[in-house]
């Protein structure tokens, strides 16, 4: 009993002096900090004092400058001519004064803000990058760490196209495609297979390819498979081996109702994902595959971008076989320790007919038709923000479909108002639906290789909408020409859509300064055409850096001198056309920033050639001045010595 009390005692005085300890350590750290806070202030009050030193020195110098001007006025007021010459020493001394009293002036003001001013605290500089990364980043579906978004690319497979996000995961290079949520009918009449059930499931990511022995060697260290190629599937393990590999890296392998989902990929049930009959383009199986299994990614892929979903190797599934019992699932897994697992699709060693039938084998027997592919599944936060992203997608389309609905009602009222503009109204749009449908009639017609070209057609927002939305298949266009149309900005909210275009002509359309910014969307664009429409100088301010832009035409507008220091966001342009821009000397001064600008157009502008000597020196190889009649001879003379490899057009070379 003795010694209980005196190990209470014990324990007791041992919390007794840790509460003392970290009392004495608080008070400390406050003590630190009081000190650090007054050190803070202390500075703070001697960066004030310095402040207003410097405000009083200025005060002073704009004294000394009102004393100035006043003596240079008295000295024009007392001005002596001789032999009719105007002499003024008082004056030129005086604006000298001025001028260098102004310099002083401004450089003691741009010390001081270098000096006073405090650097943004830690707090907002950070508020200021997460915002920005948020800026960029607003498309990403999903936000995942570890892993890189690579955008969004189209699948068409039986009739069936699906627009699906990729992500590449970082480590190991493995590309994933994001299955969207969905409900399916699982299962067939067969009796392992029935009965067929409805089955709901979340979102998820699904590797577009069988893990390779590529990948397997990196993470596991040695590489089972029998039949040997890094970009060949990883076979010959077992499910304890796969189940292993997909939980180091915060993977897992497929549920069954996972993988049957992303097997059809939206497309009717049939004997294969893509039809009726047994097609060797889509996959490996006995009837092609030869002595063995051959490298991923070699076989068409189905409407979600998966390869070898019907062939190559067999693959393993997270379940445990057991026969389907529910009537309705949501995200259904069956897990038991004991028990064959469940396998899914064909192989190189079996048929084809194989694929959609299920499939069990003991967990640690291995075999070479054996292998897997991974998923990982979203955490709740990251089911959230998909489901957010969707709903964002989905309110801009109704936004923008309200905007269009209040623009053609306004349409309406003005021919109303106005009668007689019918007739010049007759033949520019039919009904918008049925255009539209007309459109999408020919729309594939209309795509030759990766080249949209709706020219000089009577199409408006609601036509061009109705043809992105309805016509997925044009969503991997690369070229896009939509000059002399009637679309206006707001239609950049769906052409922004076409992820991979590198050309796009809105020339003669009624694009304005608005929704310009939304080109960032457009990471590959090369060519851009904004001539004849209604922007104005603004626009270079609103169109985002574009690093691969090499084409920039906009001619016809009301552009300026103000905002041509924004062409430095585009460093790789090699064309700029800018005729009848009312460009003077003072827009001249920027283009020398554009390093590898080969073709300028300046026809029809205000230049009068004071400043040309700033583009000597460009790699400029055509120059086209035809129409700035303020040019003269002798300018376009010194203009030819200082750009002696470069073609320069003028009427006085002719």
């Amino acid at each position: 009993m003795t010694r209980k009390i005196a190990i209470v005692g014990t324990i007791a005085l041992v919390a007794v002096t840790a509460t003392f300890l970290a009392k004495e350590r608080l008070y400390s750290h406050r003590e630190d900090m009081e000190e650090q806070w007054k050190q803070v202030s202390d500075e703070v009050q001697s960066r004030k004092a310095h402040l207003k030193n410097i405000k009083a020195q200025i005060r002073g110098l704009d004294v000394e400058i009102t004393t100035i001007q006043e003596s240079i006025s008295t000295a024009k007021n007392n001005q002596v001519v001789t032999n009719n010459t105007t002499v003024q020493p008082t004056v030129q001394e005086n604006k000298k004064v001025v001028e260098e009293t102004n310099v002083v002036k401004e450089n003691i003001v741009s010390d001081t803000k270098k000096e006073i001013l405090p650097k943004k605290p830690l707090i907002e500089r950070l508020r200021v990058k997460i915002e920005e990364a948020k800026e960029e980043q607003q498309e990403v579906p999903i936000f995942l760490e570890g892993y890189t978004y690579e955008g969004i690319r189209e699948y068409t497979c039986a009739r069936v196209t699906n627009a699906v996000h990729e992500y590449r995961h970082t480590k190991t290079g493995v590309v994933f495609a994001l299955i969207e949520d969905g409900e399916f009918r699982m299962g067939s009449r067969r009796r392992a297979e029935s009965p067929i059930h409805t089955v709901e499931l979340s979102a998820y990511l699904m590797t577009k390819y069988e893990i390779t022995q590529g990948v397997w060697t990196e993470i596991m260290g040695e590489n089972p498979s029998k039949i040997k190629g890094r970009k060949h599937p990883v076979e010959n393990i077992t499910w304890n081996q796969a189940h292993t590999f997909c939980k180091d890296l915060g993977w897992s392998l497929p549920s069954e109702a996972q993988w049957e989902y992303a097997y059809y990929a939206g497309s009717k049930r049939r004997p294969f994902f893509w039809g009726d009959k047994y097609n060797g383009k889509y996959s490996w199986t006995r009837h092609n595959a030869g002595k063995g299994h051959h490298a991923v990614g070699t076989r068409k892929s189905n409407a979600f971008g998966l390869h070898d979903m019907a062939g190559n190797v067999i693959e393993w599934c997270a379940d445990t076989y057991s026969l389907y019992e529910e009537e309705y699932e949501i995200n259904p897994v069956v897990r038991r320790k004991k028990g064959a697992k469940v396998m899914r699709g064909s192989s190189w060693f079996i048929s084809p007919q194989s694929g959609t039938k299920r499939h069990k084998r003991p967990a640690h027997i291995p075999d070479n038709f054996v292998g897997f592919r991974c998923v990982k599944n979203l955490s709740p936060e990251q089911q959230q923000q998909w489901q957010n992203f969707k709903a964002l997608s989905e309110e801009e389309e109704h936004r923008d479909e309200r905007r269009e609905d209040r623009l053609d009602e306004r349409d309406e009222d003005h021919l109303d108002e106005h009668p007689d503009e019918h007739i010049d109204e007759e033949h520019r749009d039919d009904n918008v639906i049925k255009r539209g449908l007309d459109i999408l009639d020919d729309v594939f017609e209309l795509v030759e290789g990766n080249v949209l070209d709706l020219a000089n057609r009577n199409i408006n927002n609601a036509q061009l909408k109705m043809i992105f939305t309805r016509s997925k298949g044009i969503l991997g266009v690369k070229v896009l020409n939509l000059e002399n149309t009637k679309i206006t900005s707001k239609s950049l909210v769906h052409i922004c859509r076409l992820r991979n275009l590198t050309s796009l002509n809105l020339a003669g359309t009624k694009i304005t300064d608005g929704y310009l910014g939304r080109l960032k969307f457009l990471p590959h664009l090369q060519e851009l055409d904004l001539s004849e429409t209604h922007i104005s100088g603004k626009a270079l301010e609103k169109l985002p850096k574009m690093q691969k832009l090499h084409y920039l035409n906009v001619s016809a507008n009301n552009i300026g001198d103000e905002y041509l220091a924004h062409l430095e966001k585009f460093p790789k342009l090699y064309y700029l056309g800018m005729r009848y821009c009312r460009i003077t000397d003072e827009g001249v001064q920027q283009i020398p920033h554009l390093k590898r600008l080969a073709e300028l157009d300046l026809r029809d502008n205000k230049i009068e050639g004071h400043t040309i000597e700033q583009i000597f020196g460009m790699p400029l190889k055509n120059l086209n001045l035809l129409g700035n009649e303020l040019l003269t001879p002798e300018i376009i003379e010194l203009l030819d010595r200082g750009l002696p490899h470069c073609t320069i057009e003028h009427e006085s070379l002719k």
